[in-house]
């Protein structure tokens, strides 16, 4: 991608910054087509806490100038009739006219003023939201400055700056951050549908999917799942919350093997930096029950950047050899250029 903005900005030299690398730019490109004014505020996460602290400051002004009032109310509302008070608030019931005298010394805030105040401080936080995630995206690109020569697509990044204004949670916070640098990264990275079922996930269902994303295997027809074993099952409230999360579908299914013609051999179960092998070498079929996850699933999985479970690893290798199958636990030594074992070692149990 050029340093030339759609408007005809150079990115480097409108942030001030020598030698900034070719990730920086197409993150700053992107800030930039929303039409938002670059600050550092974007890209260095100091400086978007200060900007989030500003804004807590104006806000606990306004809820000060709140409970002014607020208390004001109570004391004359306390010496007229028709009052009811209680911790929810105050309900004045047609005052008369002598009594609501007492009230006059309560400021006039005209409709359009509070409708300001309110809107100033909604926005204010939509843009905080933003270059917190913003930040946590260049934290992740100072990392790994390579990134693909590909645009991100305009529609993708309008929508993904929409759902990050409304993003308030850090942890979550974290999450679109790397969403926004896989993608420029990797343009493609991460589909329109993922975005949406990230904005629906709260906290707690984005702890719940990394904690059991160890126990996830790649299948030899390429799809990714929880293999569902006697002794190595997830809980199944667990699985209806991620199924819920939309990471998982909500159909168990099985994944079968039936081949009639040739025996099948070498087939790889592949847990990250490790695998499972089966080899088939009668012509028996055999099926595994198997939790299979969505699209967004996989997509969030190069997120968190699990690790190959061995104990986990073992134990299926136990379970399926029970059931009369040819499996070999290994480590993978040596991929192809599509990610595929070329070399395996096998591994005994530690």
């Amino acid at each position: 991608m050029g340093e030339e903005s759609g408007s005809g900005f150079n990115v480097k030299d409108l942030l001030g910054i020598a030698g900034l690398s070719e990730a920086f730019v197409k993150l700053a490109e992107l800030i930039f087509s929303t039409g938002s004014r670059l600050t550092k505020s974007h890209f260095i996460k100091k400086d978007a806490d200060a900007k989030a602290y500003e804004m807590r400051a104006l806000a606990s002004a306004k809820s000060d100038a709140i409970r002014v009032l607020a208390k004001a109310s109570k004391e004359a509302a306390e010496n007229s009739t028709g009052v009811s008070i209680n911790q929810e608030g105050y309900e004045i019931s047609s005052l008369p006219i002598s009594d609501a005298d007492k009230l006059s010394s309560l400021p006039e805030v005209s409709l359009a003023e509070r409708t300001e105040d309110r809107i100033l401080l909604q926005e204010a936080k939509k843009q905080q939201n933003i270059e917190s995630v913003t930040a946590f995206a260049a934290e992740q690109l100072s990392d790994d400055p390579e990134v693909s020569k590909d645009p991100v697509d305009p529609d993708w990044a309008t929508r993904f700056f929409e759902n990050a204004k409304g993003i308030s949670n850090e942890e979550m916070q974290m999450i679109w951050g790397k969403i926004l640098a896989g993608e420029i990264k990797k343009p493609g990275s991460f589909s329109l549908r993922t975005l949406e079922v990230v904005k629906s996930l709260n906290k707690e269902e984005a702890e719940l999917f990394a904690s059991h994303s160890h126990k996830v295997f790649k299948f030899p027809d390429g799809q990714h799942g929880f293999i569902s074993m006697e002794n190595n099952k997830i809980l199944i409230t667990e699985l209806v919350k991620m199924q819920e999360s939309g990471l998982v579908l909500f159909n168990d299914l099985k994944w079968s093997n039936y081949d009639d013609v040739e025996p099948v051999t070498k087939q790889y179960f592949i847990n990250y930096g490790a695998l499972i092998e089966l080899s088939n070498k009668t012509r028996r079929g055999f099926g595994l029950d198997v939790y299979f996850l969505t699209t967004a699933g996989v997509e969030l999985l190069n997120l968190i950047n699990p690790k190959e479970d061995f104990k986990y690893l073992f134990g299926l290798v136990e379970e399926m050899r029970s059931s009369s199958l040819d499996v070999v636990p290994a480590l993978i030594i040596e991929r192809d250029a599509h990610g595929n074992p070329r070399a395996i070692r096998e591994i005994a149990r530690p």
